[in-house]
């Protein structure tokens, strides 16, 4: 990808993140931590399956790719982790290094302002790395960052990937019939079979969970976050999520997916 063009979008994304980051609600760690916690052992949300894969992070080093507002870096440090969080928004930055220093991580967190292709970062370093919602941004140059990422993987290390997907033309209609609006940056569209193999070039490909359209119904149910929502709207919520996950066992039903959930080894 030419340098000019390149420039031009990490300015669009770093400009899209820093107004979102303007208007970030109050993050509170320890309630998000418990909801997380109790969902250990029978993950039902996205996060809480990319979570449970982690394992036991006390001690190991971590680095948050594309970390925003560095909720899930602070919830990694609180678990034990010594994590390093990179994004390319410098408000989004300010906003995770002042909840740092609020929730006394300062010392087992720390965020870089920059675009992660420019980042210094230690070969063979990182025990893990967290890539959630960071490659379908990257897709035009997805085999350059996948060797990137292979670099700073520890030996017996490995990267975390949940990233939304579309592994069959139908999706876009399935996406039409669900009256959820899009938030998003332009250049940014889900991975494709296309993309998947591209990943699998230079990492196993380990599933740990798909997620269909029948999950994405959660997001008119639950307008707010889940730890504040009413019992009835997070039982109604779960329920769907049950759904889905019955759903995605049907071998005709997973080319539906929508989120992927997935361990990437280095080959």
């Amino acid at each position: 990808m030419a340098e000019q063009n390149l420039s031009k979008q990490w300015s669009s994304e770093r400009e899209f993140f820093d107004a979102k980051a303007r208007t970030a609600p109050d993050f509170h760690l320890r309630k998000v931590a418990e909801r997380y916690e109790r969902a250990m052992g029978h993950a039902l949300y996205p996060l809480e399956v990319a979570y449970q894969g982690l394992g036991d992070l006390r001690g190991k080093r971590l680095l948050d790719v594309g970390c925003g507002l560095g909720e899930n870096s602070l919830l990694f440090a609180h678990w034990g982790a010594q994590v390093t969080g990179v994004d390319v928004s410098g408000e989004s930055i300010s906003v995770a290094r002042r909840r740092a220093l609020a929730f006394g991580l300062s010392d087992r967190a720390s965020f870089v302002e920059t675009p992660f292709e420019l980042a210094n970062l230690a070969e063979g370093g990182y025990d893990v790395i967290w890539c959630a919602a960071f490659l379908h941004h990257v897709l035009d140059r997805l085999a350059d960052i996948c060797g990137a990422l292979r670099k700073l993987v520890a030996p017996r290390g490995f990267v975390l990937f949940s990233e939304p997907i579309r592994l069959s033309r139908t999706i876009k209609i399935l996406r039409g019939f669900v009256p959820i609006r899009a938030d998003g940056t332009s250049d940014e569209r889900p991975l494709e079979r296309h993309d998947i193999r591209v990943v699998a070039g230079t990492f196993d490909i380990e599933p740990l969970q798909l997620f269909g359209p029948v999950s994405r119904l959660q997001r008119l149910i639950l307008t707010g976050s889940y730890e504040d929502a009413s019992l009835a709207r997070r039982s109604c919520s779960d329920s769907l999520y049950r759904m889905d996950r019955l759903l995605m066992k049907l071998p005709l039903m997973r080319p539906a997916a929508m989120v992927m959930v997935a361990k990437l080894q280095p080959r």
